[in-house]
């Protein structure tokens, strides 16, 4: 934990030993909780912090209850961001994939799937199926079992056994120029053939008009739709 002030070390410790409701209260004792309750009010002030903490030079994640809030707020970052000159050039539309963040009993259930998701294998499976490959699940029949497709080789298979070694994914466009940054869900292999892991944060730097590529201000290499 990189607290060094020892209260708020001690609430954090509570939060990620999942004890949440000490944790927060603690939290709130110290006065890092803030409440706003006008929507337009808070959204503004969420994005207006995170750009004074990225203009210290200092880490930053905004948690949002639900996928609708997050695209909000991320689309009024963007254009803060935008107006105080920190994104550059156009925006690149790019595909990625966004985590559904199902339970393993919601990855259990086949009425949770749908076509058009992707299954990424967190281990490798029984049936020839390799850690890190991705399928996207194919249309169905009434009454057919899901099959899926493999995204790099196209080889149609049954859908995986073992959905607590999975992720479900949805594919969706999204919008980036120089200066974005991207919070990687899972560990990608890089252009120069090293990893970059799940959970990190990276500014980008540049991106290439002809492939799509997009560079990192570490220097590594994302490939077009990581």
């Amino acid at each position: 934990l990189r607290q060094k002030d020892p209260k708020f070390r001690e609430a954090i410790t509570d939060l990620s030993k999942n004890r949440t409701l000490q944790g927060y209260q603690k939290l709130d004792r110290l006065g890092a909780v803030q409440e706003i309750e006008d929507h337009e009010e808070r959204i503004n002030q969420i994005c207006d912090d995170a750009i004074a903490s990225q203009l210290k030079k200092r880490s930053n994640l905004i948690i949002s209850p639900t996928n609708a809030e997050g695209s909000l707020i991320n689309a009024v970052m963007r254009t803060k961001l935008r107006e105080k000159g920190l994104l550059k050039g156009k925006d690149h539309e790019i595909k990625t994939l966004h985590n559904l963040n199902m339970t393993v009993a919601d990855r259990r259930d086949l009425n949770k799937h749908d076509a058009g998701q992707i299954i990424r294998l967190t281990k490798a499976i029984k049936g020839g199926y390799k850690a890190g490959e991705e399928y996207q699940i194919l249309e169905r029949k009434k009454g057919e079992d899901f099959q899926v497709k493999n995204r790099k080789t196209g080889e149609v298979k049954p859908l995986p056994s073992k959905p607590e070694h999975n992720q479900i994914y949805r594919e969706q466009n999204t919008n980036l120029a120089v200066g974005d940054t991207v919070r990687l869900t899972s560990n990608v292999k890089t252009k120069e053939d090293s990893h970059i892991f799940n959970g990190t944060t990276h500014q980008i730097k540049s991106i290439s008009k002809k492939t799509g590529e997009i560079k990192l201000s570490n220097g590594k290499t994302l490939p077009k739709d990581f």
